[in-house]
């Protein structure tokens, strides 16, 4: 069964991302097998497949680990560690916006 809860065409609440540094970089695992631990793709031959275009082959995860304003999020915050963290944050677009991220006019 698909893990599959939602895909929007808006970003309908400011998102979160904490990171260790400046730089993004996803926690990529080759795949087809699922790692025990936290990871953001699975990769096959050295790439990512979307998997997010259709619900019904949707499996997670399927890129960045972003999170709203929640409590769980202040716990997460509350146990990092060392002095490199970043939280990043992308603001809400209620625009509808089109495949190529730009919002239609």
């Amino acid at each position: 069964m698909s893990k599959f809860i939602q895909s929007y065409t808006t970003i309908p609440k400011e998102l979160f991302r904490l990171n260790n540094g400046p730089a993004v970089r996803l926690r990529a695992y080759p795949g087809p097998q699922r790692p025990t631990g936290l990871f953001d793709l699975l990769t096959y031959g050295g790439n990512v497949r979307p998997k997010a275009l259709s619900p019904t082959t949707y499996m997670a995860p399927n890129g960045a680990s972003m999170r709203p304003n929640t409590p769980k999020m202040h716990r997460l915050v509350d146990a990092l560690r060392g002095n490199s963290i970043r939280i990043y944050s992308i603001p809400a677009v209620r625009k509808e916006m089109t495949l190529d991220g730009e919002p239609e006019v």
